[in-house]
C-alpha cells in the first residue's frame, strides 16, 4: 500500500504543470484546471462589480405605482406598476403582458399628472429597465413613493 501512495506521489510531481521545478511542486499547492476556472471567473465578477459599482446615477428606491407605458412610435400602451424608482429611471412590470425584449424602445411614462420620456435599457424577468431623459424632481419622486402607501381598493369602496 506504502509503494501504491509513493507512485502516486511521484506521478503527480512528474505531471507538474510546466514553469515549476517537480521537487518544490506538492499537490496542496495545485488546483485542478476546474477550480482555476472558477477562481478566475470569481475574479473576472468581482472586477466588473467594483468598475460598475458607481454606474447608477442614483439610489433606486422599491415602490408600487399604477402606470402606463406607452410606445409613441408604434401607437399602443400597456398598463402595469413602477417598482423600481430613482430621478434618472425605474422598473416598470407590465400588468398582464409577457415581457417581450424591447430594448432601445423609445417610450413615455405615464403616472398620474406625471409624463416623462424615456428608453427601455434592458428586458428583465422583473420587468423594463428604463432610463429616463427627463430627470424626476423630488416631488415627483416623492409622489411615486407615496403612491404604493395609499389604498387603492379604499375609493372603490
Amino acid at each position: 500500500m506504502l509503494e501504491r501512495l509513493l507512485k502516486r506521489k511521484a506521478s503527480k510531481t512528474e505531471n507538474a504543470p510546466s514553469g515549476r521545478d517537480p521537487l518544490t511542486y506538492s499537490s496542496a499547492s495545485y488546483t485542478p484546471p476546474s477550480n482555476r476556472v472558477s477562481a478566475k471567473l470569481a475574479k473576472k465578477l468581482q472586477k466588473d462589480v467594483k468598475r460598475n459599482k458607481d454606474r447608477r446615477q442614483a439610489e433606486r428606491k422599491e415602490s408600487f405605482a399604477i402606470a402606463k407605458l406607452n410606445f409613441p412610435s408604434r401607437g399602443f400602451s400597456l398598463d402595469g406598476a413602477i417598482v423600481e424608482v430613482s430621478q434618472f429611471g425605474l422598473t416598470f412590470r407590465p400588468a398582464s403582458h409577457y415581457l417581450e425584449c424591447r430594448k432601445d424602445a423609445a417610450i413615455q411614462i405615464e403616472f398620474e399628472d406625471i409624463r416623462k420620456n424615456g428608453i427601455i435599457r434592458s428586458s428583465r424577468f422583473d420587468g423594463y429597465g428604463i432610463q429616463l431623459l427627463d430627470k424626476l424632481t423630488h416631488s415627483e419622486l416623492e409622489l411615486i413613493l407615496s403612491a404604493d402607501e395609499t389604498d387603492i381598493f379604499s375609493e372603490a369602496s
